[in-house]
């Protein structure tokens, strides 16, 4: 598994993403997973603005999304004990040499070598949970004892409390008293704060129609690369 493979082996997602990288004929680029939803009038706002060439050089402008669930009775809502996804690892940027992907004992990482990281907004539903086996029947988890998903799993199936206005929910939508005094040092606790102030202003939108969106496109942007099936996007050439 990816654990054990070396960054540079067929095996290992820091190979595949780098791949993928490496096949794309775009200037600008993101790499998505195929559990991520696209909210429309939100991916509009920020590929319009990259279309017009107001992506400055060496910025990522990141976007985060909210984890779908479903309750015991077949209700869809907000996961509450896990409700953001993307905290500054997915996001739209600039191609060159100096952007890749290396290896960390837990997924591939982005290497962003010094580049201002902009959050830009909630962009996107994370469907990881309404897939079979609630996300987790891809992880091996019989044969991997000592995966980090299994405190996931359990904290799941014991917490299936769901939130169906975020507006409500102060932890979302205002940041810690920690992570404001954070924000003087650190990228991520700035991050976390315009996370926060961001989805305070949101106006709520509808949870996305299930029964539809095999039928619908992704607007994530412009053409896609030979690697459709992961995900790896981009906006039209300039």
């Amino acid at each position: 598994g990816h654990r054990e493979a070396e960054p540079d082996d067929p095996r290992s997602m820091v190979n595949y993403s780098n791949f993928a990288l490496a096949q794309t004929k775009y200037q600008v680029v993101v790499k998505l997973d195929d559990d991520h939803i696209a909210i429309p009038a939100v991916v509009d706002d920020i590929t319009s603005e990259i279309r017009a060439n107001r992506l400055p050089p060496a910025t990522l402008w990141a976007f985060s999304g909210l984890n779908l669930a479903r309750d015991d009775s077949g209700r869809m809502g907000i996961l509450a004990h896990d409700p953001l996804s993307g905290n500054g690892d997915i996001a739209y940027f600039r191609l060159s040499h100096r952007t890749y992907f290396k290896k960390d004992r837990r997924f591939e990482r982005f290497n962003r070598n010094g580049m201002k990281l902009e959050f830009k907004g909630f962009a996107y539903w994370h469907m990881k949970y309404l897939k079979t086996g609630n996300g987790f029947k891809n992880y091996d988890l019989a044969l991997e004892a000592d995966s980090r998903f299994h405190l996931k799993q359990r904290q799941f199936e014991n917490q299936r409390e769901l939130v169906f206005d975020y507006s409500k929910q102060p932890r979302l939508t205002k940041p810690s008293v920690l992570d404001v005094a954070l924000g003087l040092v650190s990228t991520k606790a700035r991050y976390r704060v315009s996370r926060a102030r961001w989805l305070a202003n949101f106006s709520t939108v509808e949870f996305p129609d299930l029964n539809i969106l095999k039928k619908s496109p992704r607007p994530w942007g412009g053409g896609l690369s030979s690697l459709q099936s992961y995900g790896a996007m981009a906006t039209d050439k300039y």
